[in-house]
């Protein structure tokens, strides 16, 4: 149910959907199934560990006592990413996080308001999707473009080196006026 070889491979399964959609030129529908499959992403990288980490703690209380009614129900997903950032270095939990919740929160204000909030330029929200796989994949010991796909990875790595350069551009901006001779 919960175990890392059903996680990732629904994830990838979404992610070639993802990659279907961008050739389609259908960049809402390709972000829907991109922001499912980074869900499933991080619950893999906890279930590498133990499918346990999913586990909501009132099932699993009911499962260890033996009650055969006990509805199997995972941890919410703000939980989930909270875990993982335990299981990683230190260094990449503000790297994780942050991004990981802002594409959460992406993904449900485009399916649960009335908001198209997938209806915006892929540079808004394909960086952080890219450096969160990243750092789940580079944690699970696999490549990902053969998760995610070359082309997206590509792509969403072109947008994050542009992001950081606007940065670069930026942070030397401000400093210039201060610097002195």
């Amino acid at each position: 149910m919960w175990d890392y070889d059903s996680l990732i491979g629904k994830a990838s399964r979404y992610f070639k959907r993802a990659a279907q959609a961008s050739s389609d030129s259908e960049c809402d529908v390709m972000a829907t199934w991109l922001l499912l499959g980074v869900e499933l992403l991080i619950r893999a990288g906890l279930a590498e560990t133990s499918p346990a980490l999913n586990a909501d703690p009132i099932f699993m209380v009911d499962a260890v006592r033996g009650q055969e009614n006990a509805k199997a129900k995972t941890i919410p997903i703000s939980t989930a990413i909270e875990r993982l950032t335990q299981l990683l270095p230190p260094t990449a939990e503000s790297d994780l996080k942050a991004p990981a919740i802002a594409l959460i929160n992406l993904r449900n204000a485009e399916l649960h308001s009335g908001m198209a909030a997938l209806d915006i330029d892929a540079a808004g929200w394909l960086p952080s999707f890219t450096r969160v796989v990243d750092i789940i994949c580079a944690h699970l010991g696999v490549e990902a473009k053969d998760i995610v796909g070359d082309e997206i990875i590509g792509w969403g790595r072109t947008l994050v080196d542009k992001a950081d350069q606007a940065v670069i551009k930026e942070v030397n901006t401000r400093i210039k006026p201060h610097e002195t001779c």
